[in-house]
């Protein structure tokens, strides 16, 4: 993001905001800024926290991780049938915002909730 672009704000966490943004009318992306680019004031911060949670999921299907849920649904990531996924919050009545790790690093990103079961523990 450049200094004066324009991005939606979605809530806090820890020191980080999620926010999304768009490059043009075809890709939206999210993501995290640190808190110290964007002054909120008390009131704000206590109005607009951010409540992750934390799901066991499966992937029931080969199925992509995705960083726009709402124009493109590029596929960033193909997960596999199987992978274990922690479901974060709910987007909209199509996407879970999830977290899953690949090659020992966590990524986030958008996965389709029809793609997904709860886990067996």
């Amino acid at each position: 993001l450049f200094q004066n672009e324009t991005f939606s704000f979605y809530g806090n966490a820890d020191g980080w905001y999620f926010i999304g943004y768009r490059d043009n009318i075809n890709h939206a992306y999210f993501g995290y800024i640190t808190a110290n680019a964007f002054p909120l004031t008390e009131r704000e911060l206590k109005i607009s926290t951010c409540c992750f949670d934390s799901v066991s999921l499966v992937a029931s299907t080969d199925t992509c991780l995705t960083d726009d849920p709402v124009f493109s649904q590029k596929c960033y990531k193909t997960l596999h049938s199987g992978t274990r996924i922690i479901g974060l919050s709910g987007w909209d009545a199509s996407y879970i915002y999830a977290e899953v790790t690949i090659d020992g690093e966590p990524i986030r990103g958008f996965v389709p909730i029809a793609d997904l079961a709860l886990a067996e523990r």
